[in-house]
């Protein structure tokens, strides 16, 4: 088979000036536009639960470093009463669990 030069040039021309369009196209709505980012009212409230929790004097290292180190072994063992008795108490409802 026997490709004729004329036309794979005028093709790769084409090619070309199409590139060179697209090009000065996305530069001048480059120039119109900018990015830009918006949080989500749960990515808000999530960022700030995670600044107050980092500057809070309750963190413990040490029992932080126990319990992944408990993970990590596989021997931990939370107590689901005890988790559901303080979401109860941290949302201020008066059940017994």
């Amino acid at each position: 088979m026997r490709i004729d030069p004329n036309i794979s040039a005028s093709a790769i021309k084409r090619y070309e000036n199409n590139s060179r369009h697209q090009a000065q196209s996305s530069d001048s709505r480059l120039s119109t536009q900018s990015d830009r980012v918006e949080l989500s009212k749960q990515g808000i409230e999530y960022a700030n639960m995670l600044k107050e929790a980092q500057q809070s004097d309750e963190f413990n290292a040490e029992k932080v470093n126990a319990i992944r180190e408990q993970l990590r072994t596989g021997q931990y063992r939370p107590n689901a009463e005890v988790i559901s008795q303080r979401m109860v108490e941290q949302v201020g409802l008066d059940v017994i669990v």
